[in-house]
């Protein structure tokens, strides 16, 4: 696919029609410093002397740094507990944290974007992000997130809570406006003994449980407790510390667990949903396996992008990285994006937009029924300057 083309254009995720558009971009350079340099949204940035992460919110074309009212909100690591923090699925945010390396501060930016965002707000998010890269001097390990695909280390600094964007006062009122379905989800991170945990608001349907997980379902009086007969222990954990402390701030009561089995099937929370509406259904995934590393190159020997990604066939390994280069090394869970320190600052910034065409020619379709979907598998960019532990380990696996 060439970059001038119109590329795939996925409906379903409006954010990603800007991709193709904006790897093709021309960039000052100049012009991106002067502005990074004295932006106020970047006043707070040096004076913060903590790892407590930093969150900018994009929506509507504008860009607001979120502000936590209080100080307990980040737990200690003492205390072994992540907070959740909110994030809404019609916009991007930028989260930038730090945490200390041998006798430096390693800087992460992360880019989160919801799957309802807009192309626009994409497309500040990433200006704004780069504004924010060039401010810190280029230091930071620069992170693409979607929405329930975020990479192990975003999720060393909290739990993920994803709502559904709030209803337009335009829009027309239902019953069903004051009903709430959360779901929670754990698994093991790539990092050992770290783990991965989202709750996440589904569409209040009665087809959107699965039996992996468990769920909250409430309205305005009542909550109940859905345990999938595949969930663990840790998401009923979860779950009910949100029904607990709900009950604490709230009128709302908890009314009983419902059991995912034939014995349960009329319980009094399935009547909470609609009779009718469009239902989840699981389809079997027969995509075949993709390997689970692959390197390829992104630019010829003079640091031009191409128009597609080509395989290197060679063995994969950091010697058989050259410096006038970019790669892409591809595995099961992540995209990492190597860039040589010899490679133009107009490649560099062009570098993400078509690691994303890579994953969208190459994971064309998401399937049904999963909780992830390899087409937004999250992206890592490395400079050769800074180098970045887990893509050397990526290698050698």
């Amino acid at each position: 696919m060439s970059l001038e083309s119109n590329g795939v254009e996925r409906t379903d995720y409006p954010w990603k029609k800007c991709v193709v558009e904006y790897s093709s971009m021309t960039i000052d350079e100049e012009e991106y410093r002067k502005t990074a340099k004295s932006d106020p949204l970047w006043a707070n940035v040096k004076s913060i002397k903590e790892k407590h992460p930093m969150i900018w919110e994009v929506y509507n074309s504008q860009v607001t740094e979120l502000v936590k009212e209080e100080e307990k909100v980040w737990e200690s690591e003492e205390t072994k507990k992540k907070p959740y923090c909110r994030f809404y699925n019609d916009r991007a945010y930028i989260v930038l944290c730090w945490h200390k390396a041998a006798i430096t501060f390693i800087h992460d930016l992360h880019i989160w974007v919801s799957k309802h965002c807009s192309s626009q707000d994409y497309k500040l998010a990433t200006i704004k992000a780069e504004q924010l890269n060039l401010f810190l001097d280029e230091k930071p390990i620069l992170h693409r997130e979607i929405q329930l695909e975020e990479s192990d280390t975003f999720h060393t600094y909290f739990k993920v809570e994803v709502r559904r964007k709030p209803k337009d006062k335009s829009e027309a009122k239902t019953k069903y406006d004051k009903c709430c379905l959360l779901q929670f989800h754990e698994e093991e991170a790539g990092l050992k003994g770290k783990k991965k945990q989202w709750m996440v608001e589904r569409k209040f349907l009665q087809g959107n449980l699965c039996s992996d997980d468990v769920f909250v379902i409430m309205n305005e009086y009542f909550m109940y407790l859905w345990e999938g007969k595949k969930s663990i222990k840790e998401e009923k954990d979860a779950a009910e510390e949100y029904i607990r402390q709900k009950e604490r701030a709230s009128t709302l009561r908890f009314k009983s667990v419902v059991r995912d089995s034939f014995e349960d099937k009329d319980h009094p929370a399935y009547h909470l949903f609609p009779t009718k509406g469009k239902t989840y259904k699981a389809t079997p995934d027969n995509t075949p396996k993709n390997p689970i590393k692959r390197l390829y190159y992104l630019t010829n020997n003079n640091g031009k992008l191409l128009n597609r990604a080509i395989e290197d066939t060679r063995t994969i390994c950091k010697s058989n990285l050259t410096s006038n280069c970019i790669y892409l090394l591809d595995t099961e869970s992540q995209l990492y994006v190597w860039i040589g320190s010899e490679v133009s600052y107009q490649e560099r910034c062009r570098a993400l937009f078509v690691a994303e065409n890579f994953l969208m020619e190459e994971y064309p379709k998401d399937v049904d029924g999963k909780f992830h979907q390899p087409i937004n598998k999250p992206i890592t960019l490395v400079n050769e300057e800074n180098p970045y532990l887990f893509f050397d380990r990526a290698l050698m696996r």
